[in-house]
């Protein structure tokens, strides 16, 4: 519930955020009904898509069995985690000149039809990505009503939140929010990591070498209390295999060296 709560209300926050900056620049065009009209049809039909594409991308896990299964939720986890990855990196080269560049695009297609179809990419994108992080992070659950409890309630915060921005709450600071947000969805990546990694390893597609590596289920073991939390949030396991404490350890420095070097192209191109 917590995975798909944080993973909704992070991209529902950008597709609604894209909203707002383009009807706040359509309130000053010429024709603004019809732009609006546009927006409109734009966002059914991306939400249509991103049902659609939620659907497939979730189903599929329901679908398989077996090997194929076990294969297929690896690889959707692994998958989730580089997208996150790849997301804020281009979040960080992009993010302070997005609503220029929002402007910028609406300007150009507002008045040949190209409007909709933006919006409608721009939603049906982040379903998309909210499927494949949910995806990778449900894996095999039983039940996908906690999935959804949580989704609903990660919808309804992204609402609030907007709505708080838009009425320009003091203590609240869009910046602040997305750093927050994707902070939290890094630290879920970890988890996806984790989750791929271990289903390769009971497949015996990698090798576990020294397993395991390390014991610390004595003093904070995963199953119960703060280890536990620790292992739903960022993967956190007690007696790790050296394979597994290898991929962690390579895609934490993945992670630094993409969102450093993300950091200095925003940095020259200003």
């Amino acid at each position: 519930m917590l995975a798909s709560f944080i993973i909704v209300w992070r991209e529902s926050l950008e597709a609604l955020l894209v909203l707002a900056i383009l009807l706040a620049w359509v309130a000053e065009q010429p024709g603004a009904s019809r732009l609006r009209r546009r927006i409109g049809l734009g966002a059914v039909l991306g939400l249509l898509l991103s049902v659609l594409l939620a659907g497939l991308t979730l189903g599929a896990s329901r679908w398989m069995q077996g090997e194929a299964l076990d294969a297929f939720q690896a690889g959707a986890a692994l998958f989730a985690a580089l997208l996150v990855l790849q997301m804020l990196a281009w979040m960080r080269r992009h993010g302070t000149g997005m609503k220029a560049s929002l402007r910028a695009r609406a300007g150009q297609t507002g008045q040949g039809g190209g409007l909709a179809l933006m919006v409608a990419l721009t939603i049906a994108r982040e379903g998309c990505e909210a499927a494949i992080f949910l995806t990778g992070q449900l894996g095999s659950a039983s039940s996908l009503l906690p999935a959804l409890g949580g989704a609903a309630l990660g919808l309804g915060l992204a609402l609030a939140c907007l709505t708080l921005l838009e009425r320009g709450a003091r203590w609240l600071r869009g910046p602040l929010l997305f750093r927050v947000a994707e902070g939290l969805l890094l630290m879920l990546a970890f988890s996806m990591l984790v989750q791929g990694v271990e289903r390769l390893l009971a497949m015996d597609w990698l090798p576990s070498g020294l397993d395991p590596l390390w014991d610390s289920s004595a003093w904070l073991p995963d199953t119960q209390g703060l280890g536990h939390g620790l292992a739903q949030l960022v993967g956190y396991r007690d007696r790790p295999s050296a394979c597994l404490a290898g991929f962690y350890a390579g895609f934490a420095l993945l992670a630094v060296l993409l969102l450093r070097h993300a950091g200095r192209h925003r940095e020259c191109r200003r």
